[in-house]
């Protein structure tokens, strides 16, 4: 099930003229196949609360749920209920009959903002406390689901699901966050744990809970990915019976009992094995799954030098599950290249977007994904043999990069620079701090003057330092993980599919922050404990694969790039009279990538370019400079 959670708090006005705006909100994500929509007026004599919830599913009369003193908002799929049930006392035949929605109602009436912790996992809910007259929302440890909010102090919070939502609110201004655009259009790729590019609206951080009441508004965290306890064993096999289960357990949960099924297979560790675990789960009940790689079909593309194809195809006969490639088609690209980022976030859908239609063709209403692996349970190690540097493990150092040597091939005096020295230096000896580089030349005059003369947000991607759970930290909470699951969660819904991350599942981070270093880089391996873990799950041929690329996917791409021109110019010219782009610009930098990818031959290795500048989307913004 897809859903959208909207709101607003509000000590002022009516309650008539917060429903009318959060029937706005709605109405601005309409096109989205949602099945039923409920709006709930929670307001007491002295304060106007409304709640809306678009679903994909039948209303199942659970807003207000089935405690109307803690009216609840929500897009949840708990975990682990059994554990929250027992915590409650609550009987079989009771729990049976408590939605996901009504259980957190419970959790709350029994130990309120401390029921945050409690709550296992992934989406996010707002629930009014009408005794306290507060508002509650929760996000899930990861972030998996997003959460926006407005707030004007000593007057409203205004919250949603949606960035297009957010933006239909009266109170919210349809202005770009010019701090935001700056650093995105200076680093092209740029993901804020909180800020967003629309002006005054900001995300409830994963693992937080946002607390809005007459005294204000208070960010409160309840889980710390830095405050978990690290074990070390002196059998490295329980940690990998421990994964196992834990795997098993965290897919198993993730399996709705209605409707299709599938999940992305690229042919590596992550995909593959919550794609071959979640087809051995489904085949005990009779069911099957159906996996999807964003690579072309053989006959859309031949063989490439590094073709994950052929990983791909290995791991999906090795599970007896049926695999389905991606065929692009020049909207997919064109959808992709020009999407207003401001209001609909894009990361990592330039395939996805064809991925997921073809998905929903053949009925898959639930994604499973193995995105979040690398940073967490299948890391590859850095920090470690800094880490072993400080303690002066300078043996164990030189025995693993000799073996991985053997793996991988090279000396060892770059690894030992990059991996042993390079993370113990300090910025400044590395000379890190750089000059962003210019602004898009297609921008207009006096669009980049408004640009240049505001401070750009500083959020530098995590460096190498000592310590695997420090880098693991780190990138959990850098924003990149977050905004890929907001992008998709946001995409999902517009087709009716709903986007699922296994690994990471809180009993998994927590396991994979606990562990010691070795587990990541052993025998000269990288991700050692999961490929080890995966054993009789997955073909040798993945589990020790020691790279992997996307080559015959990125072929496919300049394969359409290149003969669908006219597809690519056309919505730019339907924008010719854009405030903030000068389109003829963008047109002429088109022709030049045209004809750089004509010259590059259909044989070279793919590392496309997109055949615009980096401020193309602002072309297709609805949204004013200010």
């Amino acid at each position: 099930m897809t859903a959208f959670i909207h709101g607003e708090v509000n000590w002022v006005e009516r309650p008539q003229l917060l429903e009318q705006n959060v029937r706005r909100m709605t109405h601005a994500v309409h096109q989205c196949p949602w099945a039923s929509t409920s709006i709930y007026d929670a307001s007491a004599d002295n304060v106007s609360c409304v709640l809306g919830v678009q679903r994909s599913t039948p209303d199942r009369g659970d807003l207000p749920g089935k405690d109307d003193t803690f009216p609840i908002a929500a897009d949840l799929q708990l975990h682990g209920r059994d554990v929250l049930e027992s915590q409650l006392g609550l009987s079989a035949s009771e729990a049976r009959s408590l939605s996901d929605e009504a259980l957190v109602q419970r959790a709350y009436r029994r130990w309120g903002a401390g029921s945050g912790e409690r709550i296992l996992g992934e989406g996010a809910f707002a629930l009014w406390d009408a005794s306290a007259q507060r508002l509650v929302c929760w996000r899930d440890a990861a972030g998996i689901r997003p959460l926006y909010y407005h707030h004007v102090p000593g007057r409203q919070l205004v919250i949603s699901s949606d960035l297009q939502s957010m933006a239909a609110h009266p109170a919210v201004p349809s202005t770009l966050d010019l701090a935001y655009t700056r650093a995105l259009l200076h680093e092209g790729s740029f993901q804020h744990p909180v800020r967003t590019l629309l002006e005054g609206v900001q995300k409830v951080p994963a693992g937080h809970l946002l607390l809005f009441d007459r005294g204000g508004l208070r960010i409160q965290r309840y889980w710390d990915p830095a405050g978990i306890v690290e074990r070390d064993r002196v059998d490295d096999s329980d940690y990998v019976e421990e994964l196992r289960a834990l795997l098993r357990q965290a897919v198993g949960s993730r399996l709705p009992k209605e409707g299709g099924i599938g999940a992305h297979l690229s042919g590596g560790l992550d995909s593959s094995s919550v794609a071959l675990m979640g087809a051995d789960l489904l085949d005990g009940q009779g069911r099957k799954l159906t996996a999807f790689s964003w690579a072309p079909p053989r006959d859309a593309v031949p063989e490439v030098e590094g073709d994950e194809r052929d990983l791909a195809e290995a791991a999906s006969g090795f599970g007896a599950v049926p695999l389905h490639y991606t065929l692009l088609q020049p909207s997919d690209v064109v959808d992709y290249a020009y999407r207003d980022v401001a209001l609909r976030p894009r990361s990592t859908l330039n395939f996805e977007i064809a991925t997921s239609r073809q998905a929903r063709e053949a009925g898959v209403q639930t994604m499973l994904s193995g995105w979040g692996g690398d940073e967490l349970i299948a890391f590859n190690g850095r920090g470690y043999f800094a880490e072993l540097a400080l303690r002066g493990r300078f043996a164990t150092i030189q025995r693993e990069l000799r073996l991985r040597s053997k793996i991988h091939g090279g000396n060892l005096r770059g690894p030992w620079k990059a991996r042993v020295l390079r993370p113990l230096l300090p910025d400044r000896v590395l000379g890190l701090e750089s000059e962003p580089s210019p602004l898009p030349a297609e921008l207009r005059p006096e669009f980049a003057r408004l640009l240049a003369a505001v401070e750009p947000l500083d959020h530098v991607y995590p460096r190498e330092r000592p310590g695997v759970r420090r880098m693991q930290v780190s990138l959990l909470e850098f924003g990149h993980l977050q905004y890929r699951m907001e992008s998709w969660a946001a995409h999902g819904a517009a087709i009716g599919l709903r986007y699922s991350f296994p690994l990471l599942d809180r009993r998994i981070m927590e396991f994979a922050l606990s562990l010691p270093g070795r587990m990541f880089f052993h025998d000269g391996w990288k991700r050692w404990l999961y490929r080890t873990a995966m054993e009789g799950l997955l073909p040798d041929v993945v589990r020790w694969n020691p790279q992997k690329f996307d080559n015959a996917a990125e072929h496919q791409l300049r394969n359409v790039l290149r003969t669908q021109t006219d597809e690519y110019r056309k919505p730019l010219l339907d924008r010719k009279d854009s405030p903030l782009v000068d389109v003829s610009v963008l047109l002429a930098e088109q022709e030049r990538q045209w004809r750089l990818l004509d010259a590059s031959g259909r044989s070279q290795p793919a590392q496309p370019s997109p055949p615009v500048g980096g401020g193309a989307w602002l072309a297709f913004t609805r949204l004013n400079p200010g």
